[in-house]
């Protein structure tokens, strides 16, 4: 299976391209996640990120320490 989506915005490439790499920004256009925390990086390459998700009601728990 395969799924496309496109999307058009009036702004300008960098601008986009800067909120898209910005993984914390997924609870304003994912809505399956329910938190999005930097644990390590600058947001850059190697950057790690710890990610809360609902499906069907029921949190994936990762925010759970364990």
């Amino acid at each position: 299976m395969r799924l496309h989506r496109s999307v058009t915005v009036e702004k300008p490439l960098d601008t986009v391209f800067g909120y898209l790499s910005d993984f914390t920004t997924t609870t304003q256009c994912d809505p399956g996640t329910v938190k999005t925390v930097r644990t390590s990086g600058d947001g850059g390459f190697g950057t790690e990120y710890l990610n809360t998700s609902a499906f069907a009601g029921r949190d994936d728990g990762q925010d759970t320490p364990r």
